[in-house]
């Protein structure tokens, strides 16, 4: 799992649009993080975008599945784990 939060200017490293295109080919992934969707790589495949405490999923070729329930773990059990 490669994760990359500032997904925007990452994606500009050498080599990065090809971990995102063939990694999951070899079992990469590539987790990406921005502030606002827009700026997500468009290599991303599926989109997971937070409102309040829920969520919408967006997946290449699925149908958008809106109003998902988050989790909320709080922050101490985050840093356990």
């Amino acid at each position: 799992l490669v994760v990359l939060d500032g997904a925007r200017r990452l994606r500009d490293v050498p080599g990065m649009v090809q971990v995102l295109t063939q990694g999951p080919g070899v079992r990469v992934f590539g987790l990406c993080v921005d502030e606002r969707e827009r700026l997500l790589p468009e290599e991303c495949t599926a989109v997971v975008v937070a409102e309040g405490n829920r969520l919408s999923v967006r997946s290449s070729g699925v149908p958008k599945v809106e109003d998902v329930r988050a989790d909320l773990v709080d922050a101490a059990w985050c840093e356990e784990v």
